[in-house]
């Protein structure tokens, strides 16, 4: 007969994920479509705007609008800021606790601002899971800058080779 060989619990290569929120932990873009659509249905001339909105998605979202539709911001950003809560990535949950249940440290950091932030973490359920939550109004210079994330982790106490960061966009991969 074959012995079996006894299974062993391996370490982690990691003592911390970080992740990005939207695009990554829940879906909220279709907030920002109903935003801007409500904005050009009220005001036509506000579609020339659209197209350099979306081309700077991933970026803090009062750059953008102040991008697409300039000295209008105060105006124009709450549409985008209702509180309408973004919805959870189906297994988001599972991996969270999967997660949690190895140990790692969790944290999120986004562009978005902390205020819409928290209120997404908790309409979904996620909030409960993140120690640490960084965002727009918590650095100087956001993602690409590697800022947030490096916050992120010296809250968490984990160096930055002990962690991944987990993101949707080209602004988080650079960072």
């Amino acid at each position: 007969t074959m012995a079996a060989n006894p299974i062993t619990r391996m370490q982690p290569a990691v003592d911390a994920v970080v992740f990005d929120f939207d695009g990554t932990l829940v879906a909220s873009r279709f907030v920002d479509e109903a935003a801007v659509a409500e904005l050009i249905a009220s005001e036509p001339a506000a579609a020339t705007g659209a197209g350099t909105f979306w081309s700077h998605e991933g970026e803090p979202l009062v750059r953008r609008v102040e991008l697409a539709w300039p000295g209008r911001s105060s105006e124009i950003l709450p549409l985008f800021e209702r509180p309408e809560a973004p919805r959870r990535f189906p297994g988001i949950i599972a991996l969270l606790n999967r997660l949690d249940g190895e140990g790692l440290a969790l944290a999120v950091v986004s562009s978005r601002r902390l205020a819409a932030l928290h209120r997404g973490l908790d309409a979904t359920g996620l909030g409960g899971h993140f120690p640490v939550v960084i965002g727009l109004e918590d650095v100087v210079m956001p993602k690409p800058s590697p800022e947030g994330l490096m916050l992120a982790l010296g809250r968490l106490g984990v160096g930055p080779s002990r962690a991944v960061f987990v993101g949707d966009s080209e602004l988080d991969m650079e960072a």
